[in-house]
């Protein structure tokens, strides 16, 4: 048996078929505990391929991986001073830059603040007496809400507290009030305690606000001057409700018919014709109103000559002068109608 599987794996002139069955059948005679036996020098010689390519196949030659070329301590130390002494001699360029950069910065931003005053919707109002309009209302946060503050004019079983807005608290400041620390706390209802001007001065602050000390207010504090700009309007919603219930229109109306001696009845109707288109006029004029009021900031339609004097009269009185003008011109005008109708009916 030996001699035979020493003639079995004697691979002279073998084929790569060949050699693929000598493979296997000497992987078959290991398995089976078969012993390999050389009978000579030049079976050796044949078998020395076979064991080479089992050699290869069982466990392939490792190709030693390539170092890295080492620095030598010293190379490093002197490496290390070259980097510091280059960073030295660019420190001072590269601080330079840094600050022509951040003054740049700066100046983009002063640019775009000096722009955006100047191209507010609120004219400029030198030599009025009253501050500049387009530097109050030229801020994006205005309609941010800054606190709440309870009614002033309603019962306390029915309480509601309204929202003030930053821009609401920048008016009562830069506005023709000037209120200081002590009006401002008064307004938002806060108790007088030591930390109340410091917590007021915190909060307007965080805003973007502030008020010099010791500033003293500019103009009479009035009843409007303790409402806020929502109660203001609300107050103006409840008047138009009651006049619209309320007024007598038509009782007016045929009082007034009956008292006038005009015998001329088309003469009249065309004066009141007339007097309605005025009045609608005026009600179209009231609406154009640019005065900001609340969260609420409208475009500017009107010259200087026209909105600063309608924004100061907003100021004064928190948003309800002209809403409530107009309540009272639309009450005009349902009197006058109802003229029209009772002297139209008298005519047929």
């Amino acid at each position: 048996m030996n001699n035979l599987m020493a003639q079995n794996l004697n691979l002279a002139g073998c084929t790569p078929e060949q050699l693929q069955l000598q493979l296997l059948l000497f992987t078959s005679m290991m398995q089976q505990g078969q012993s390999l036996v050389q009978p000579d020098v030049q079976e050796a010689e044949n078998q020395a391929p076979l064991q080479d390519f089992l050699k290869n196949l069982v466990k392939p030659e490792a190709k030693p991986e390539p170092e890295m070329p080492k620095e030598s301590e010293e190379n490093g130390r002197k490496r290390a001073a070259v980097i510091q002494e280059l960073f030295e001699a660019k420190k001072p360029k590269l601080e330079e830059a840094d600050v022509t950069l951040n003054d740049s910065q700066v100046n983009v931003s002063q640019s775009e603040l000096d722009h955006s005053s100047t191209s507010a919707s609120s004219p400029s109002s030198e030599g009025t007496g009253i501050p500049n309009l387009s530097a109050l209302f030229s801020i994006v946060d205005d309609l941010k809400e800054f606190t709440q503050v309870p009614s002033r004019l309603s019962l306390l079983t029915s309480a509601t507290k309204y929202k003030m807005s930053v821009g609401e608290v920048r008016r009562r400041i830069d506005g023709p009030e000037s209120f200081n620390l002590s009006l401002l706390g008064a307004l938002f209802r806060r108790a007088k305690t030591p930390n109340m001007t410091d917590t007021i001065t915190k909060q307007l602050e965080e805003n973007g606000l502030t008020i010099p000390k010791g500033r003293r207010r500019k103009t009479e504090i009035t009843a409007f001057s303790a409402i806020t700009e929502a109660e203001a309007l609300k107050l103006v919603e409840d008047f138009e409700k009651l006049s619209k219930q309320h007024f007598p229109v038509k009782e007016l109306a045929a009082h007034w018919n009956n008292q006038d001696a005009t015998e001329d009845l088309k003469e009249k109707l065309v004066g009141l014709h007339a007097a309605k288109k005025q009045a609608q006029d005026l009600l179209d004029l009231l609406a154009k109103d640019g005065s900001p009021v609340d969260f609420r900031i409208p475009p500017v339609v009107f010259d200087k000559d026209v909105q600063e004097p309608l924004t100061t009269l907003s100021l004064l009185s928190h948003g309800f002068a002209v809403p409530a003008l107009a309540v009272g011109v639309r009450m005009f005008m349902a009197f006058v109608e109802q003229q029209i109708l009772q002297l139209q009916e008298y005519c047929m």
